[in-house]
């Protein structure tokens, strides 16, 4: 009973899910079903109660599968890593946000480098953690490739305006893969 409740919570911490038509028609079906169940228990039909909630989990089960790319980009990496791998040369070391740093590094195999607050990671992985680190970064690579949420593409086109160029390449899911160059002088 608290499928629908939770699918719309998701939906309004992660508007992007709305984007998949059929997950919709699921958080629809699933208010239906729900509407349902609660006539059906005002009415103290505890049969029939049972078996529409017993047969929920199932048919959401099947449904899942249809509206697993709508979702994907948002609870993995995969996409990111497969576009950086089939768009970006080798050597260089991935900047990325703390959400995407294990799943880029899973699906590249390439080093990254966190941007952000220092946190604990049994690898070995550089903590860029002030403006200062960052651009020490930046200055070490010709060119570099970023995975990184909202927040920090606005923090990195602040700290690129000082002597760097910095371009969205694709946004997927919430993840913003950029590339950033050295301004020309």
């Amino acid at each position: 009973l608290l499928v629908p409740v939770a699918l719309i919570i998701i939906l309004i911490g992660h508007p992007g899910y709305a984007s998949a038509v059929s997950l919709t028609r699921i958080i629809i079906f699933s208010f239906l079903l729900l509407l349902i169940i609660l006539r059906y228990l005002t009415r103290r039909k505890f049969l029939k109660v049972c078996v529409l909630a017993a047969s929920f989990l199932p048919v959401l089960l099947l449904t899942l599968p249809f509206v697993k790319a709508g979702i994907e980009p948002y609870v993995s990496s995969k996409v990111a890593g497969e576009y950086l791998l089939k768009n970006t040369g080798a050597g260089s070391t991935i900047l990325c946000a703390k959400p995407f740093l294990r799943g880029i590094k899973y699906y590249t195999d390439r080093k990254v480098a966190a941007m952000g607050n220092v946190f604990f990671s049994p690898h070995p992985v550089a903590h860029l953690d002030s403006d200062d680190k960052v651009m020490d970064f930046l200055r070490k690579q010709p060119v570099t490739y970023c995975v990184l949420n909202k927040s920090k593409v606005d923090d990195m086109e602040r700290i690129a305006s000082q002597g760097f160029s910095c371009s969205i390449l694709k946004i997927i899911g919430n993840e913003y893969i950029l590339k950033i160059l050295p301004a020309k002088k």
